[in-house]
Parts: structure tokens; sequence; C-alpha cells
């Protein structure tokens, strides 16, 4: 069922009232009145990198921490990881190239 919005208009000035409201939820796109977008938009990436990124297959949300996880837990804390998890991601490839949904593959 789709949502309505219902109204009981008494005059005409009412009624104009209402439209000039509803086509406020009509505009598109945010403000910036501030400037501060940019901001934490810079922030929000330097501190939790990829979280705002729109992934198209859930995999990816799974598959990188875990490779992370995994690298972390046999090389240590101090190693090292960011070569050896490019190199983990880039095995993952053919792997994932053998689903029947092989579409959309990052890497590839």
């Amino acid at each position: 069922m789709e949502p309505t919005l219902t109204w009981i208009d008494l005059t005409s000035a009412d009624r104009e009232r209402m439209r000039r409201v509803l086509d406020l939820f009509r505009e598109q796109g945010t403000l910036d009145e501030m400037g501060l977008g940019s901001l934490r938009d810079g922030l929000a990436e330097a501190l939790f990198p990829g979280t705002s990124t729109l992934h198209t297959r859930l995999r990816y949300v799974l598959f990188i921490p875990w490779v992370y996880q995994r690298l972390a837990a046999k090389l240590g804390a101090d190693a090292d990881v960011a070569a050896a998890a490019r190199a983990a991601e880039l095995a993952l490839i053919p792997a994932l190239e053998q689903n029947d949904d092989a579409g959309g593959i990052i890497g590839t």
C-alpha cells in the first residue's frame, strides 16, 4: 500500500498554502549552507574509509574485512598488511568470476 497524505481545505488560501508546503518536499538535493559537507565527507573517509561507498554487491562489505582480519591474525599487528591485502583481494577475483552473477565484479 502506498502512503498518502490527505487534508481538508476550508478555503482557497489554505489549499494554496498546503500546495506550497508539499512543493518543498519535491525539491531534490541538499543544501550545505555552512559549507561543512566537504569537511564531513573528508573526515568520514579518513576515519572510516570505504563505508560511504555504495556497493552493488554485499560480498565486498564482507570479503574485504575478512581479508584484513585473516592477514592481521596471520602476519601480526605490526606487519604491513596493505600489500598482502591487495594481493589477497586480487586472488578473490577468479573465485568471484566463477559465480553465476559475474556482472559488476570490482577489479575485473
